[in-house]
C-alpha cells in the first residue's frame, strides 16, 4: 500500500508545465566578443516566486485545544495491511522509485554543478538515469522544470548548469525544452544567450533561429540573428530576415549581412537587392552620424552598416552578375558598393570605378574602404599613387586607443598597406 502512495504522488507530478516569465528592455550590444555576446541593460521584471513544493504555510500539525489542556495532532500514517492483504509485486509500478531516485540524483548533481558552473560526470550521469528510467521526454521536463525553480529563486548559476544539463542530452525533447525556455524569455540578459547558443549548438534550422526574432526578450532576438549565419536560407527566411534591414540599430544590419553573406545557398540576387535597397536608409540609423561610444576607431552607425553590407556582398556565394548589374546603377552608393565588393573579389571588371573613388570621391571614409582593394586588382602602375597617398593624404578622423583619442590618416595606412602587399 505505501508503495502505491509513493507512486501516486511521483506521478502526479509529472507533466507539470512550465511557468515562465519575462525580462523587459531594450539593450545596446557593444561589439568585438569572439562568442557572439552582447552587453545589455535591462529591468528586471518578475513576480514573486512561487517556488514549487512550497504553500507558504506551516509545516507542523494543526494544534487542538481542551477543556484546559492542548495537544497537537499526531501527523496521520498508512496503517500497515495484513500480509494476506497487501499487494503483490506485481500490483506496484516497478518504475516510480526508479524515477523517484533519479530525479533526487539530479537535484543533487545540479547542486553540486552550480559550483563551478559546468557540466559535471556525475551531472551528465544523473541526467541519463533519468532519461533511461523515465524516458528523454520526461528527462526534458524536469529539466525544465529545475530551470524554472532555479530562475524564479535568483539561482542563476544553477540554471546555466540546466541549460549545458538539456544539451547534454542532446535528445529532441531536449532542443524542444531549450525552444521554449528561449521564446518565453525565460531568463533575461544573464541567460537568454546561453540558452539560444546551447539551443543552435543541437541544430536548430534557419526557420527555428528566425522564430526566435519574435521573442520578447532582446538578447534572445540578437543571438539567434547571430546564429542564423553560415545556414541555408529559403526563400521565404531571406525575405523575412530582409525586414530587420530596416532596423535602426546597425546590429540588427550587421546580423541580417552576415546571415545573407554565409547563406550556403547559391541565388544572390535577392539578397543583393535586399541589401542595396538598404542602403536608401542609412540615415535612419539611430546614430547615423554618431560616432559610436564603444568602437574603439571611432565609427558612426551608418559607417559600420556599409562595412557589413560590404563584407556580406564580398563573400556571398553567386554574387558576380548581379554585382556587375549594379556596377552600372546610376546611384553612387549602389555602384561604388558592387564596385569595392567585386574588387573584393578579385575581379578586375571594378578597377576603374575604384579608381575613381580613390581619386574622386570626396568621402574619405569610402576612400578608406576602396584603397586596400589595391591590394587584389591593384597593378604595378598604380604604386606612385599609393605613395602620394601614404605620405599625404590629408583625410583624417579620431580614433579612440587606450582610452585616449589621437589622430588618425586611415587612407595613409591603408596605402602603407598595399604598398607592403606588393613588395
Amino acid at each position: 500500500m505505501r508503495h502505491m502512495i509513493i507512486a501516486g504522488v511521483i506521478l502526479s507530478g509529472i507533466g507539470a508545465g512550465f511557468i515562465f516569465f519575462a525580462f523587459a528592455d531594450g539593450h545596446r550590444a557593444a561589439q568585438g566578443t569572439g562568442n557572439g555576446d552582447v552587453a545589455t541593460h535591462q529591468t528586471w521584471a518578475s513576480t514573486e516566486p512561487e517556488l514549487s513544493g512550497s504553500d507558504g504555510g506551516s509545516t507542523s500539525p494543526p494544534s487542538v485545544s481542551g477543556r484546559g489542556a492542548s495537544f497537537q495532532l499526531a501527523e496521520s500514517k498508512p496503517q500497515v495491511q495484513d500480509d494476506d492483504k497487501m499487494p503483490s509485486e506485481e500490483d506496484a509500478d516497478p518504475v516510480a522509485p526508479k524515477i523517484a531516485d533519479a530525479k533526487r540524483r539530479l537535484r543533487g548533481a545540479l547542486d553540486n554543478a552550480q559550483r563551478g558552473q559546468k557540466l559535471t560526470e556525475d551531472l551528465s550521469l544523473a541526467v541519463k538515469a533519468l532519461a533511461e528510467a523515465g524516458g528523454s521526454e520526461l528527462a526534458a521536463a524536469v529539466l525544465g522544470k529545475e530551470y524554472q525553480n532555479s530562475v524564479l529563486r535568483r539561482l542563476f548559476g544553477r540554471a546555466r548548469v540546466v541549460i549545458l544539463a538539456l544539451k547534454d542530452l542532446g535528445t529532441l525533447d531536449a532542443k524542444k525544452t531549450l525552444g521554449d525556455i528561449a521564446m518565453r524569455s525565460a531568463g533575461g540578459p544573464l541567460l537568454g544567450g546561453g540558452v539560444v547558443r546551447a539551443y543552435a549548438a543541437m541544430g536548430a534550422s534557419a526557420a527555428e533561429l528566425i522564430q526566435l526574432m519574435d521573442s520578447d526578450d532582446p538578447v534572445v532576438r540578437d543571438e539567434a540573428l547571430c546564429r542564423i549565419g553560415g545556414l541555408p536560407l529559403s526563400k521565404d527566411e531571406v525575405d523575412r530576415l530582409g525586414k530587420e534591414l530596416d532596423s535602426k540599430s546597425w546590429l540588427v544590419r550587421q546580423g541580417v549581412a552576415a546571415a545573407f553573406g554565409l547563406d550556403t545557398q547559391v541565388g544572390a540576387e535577392d539578397k543583393i537587392d535586399l541589401v542595396m535597397a538598404s542602403c536608401k536608409t542609412l540615415n535612419d540609423l539611430e546614430n547615423a552620424d554618431k560616432v559610436i561610444p564603444e568602437s574603439r576607431l571611432g565609427f558612426t552607425d551608418k559607417e559600420m552598416a556599409l562595412q557589413c553590407y560590404l563584407r556580406s556582398l564580398t563573400l556571398m556565394k553567386g554574387a558576380e552578375n548581379t554585382l556587375r548589374r549594379y556596377l552600372a546603377s546610376n546611384d553612387s552608393t549602389e555602384r561604388s558598393l558592387a564596385a569595392l565588393a567585386l574588387a573584393g573579389r578579385g575581379d578586375e571588371a571594378a578597377r576603374d570605378e575604384v579608381i575613381r573613388i580613390i581619386g574622386e570621391s570626396d568621402d574619405g571614409y569610402l576612400r578608406m574602404l576602396a584603397v586596400p582593394k589595391l591590394a587584389k586588382i591593384g597593378k604595378e602602375s598604380d604604386k606612385a599613387m599609393l605613395q602620394n597617398l601614404a605620405e599625404s593624404d590629408p583625410y583624417k578622423r579620431p580614433s579612440f586607443r587606450e582610452g585616449k583619442e589621437v589622430e588618425w590618416f586611415p587612407v595613409r595606412d591603408a596605402a602603407k598597406y598595399v604598398l607592403r602587399t606588393m613588395e
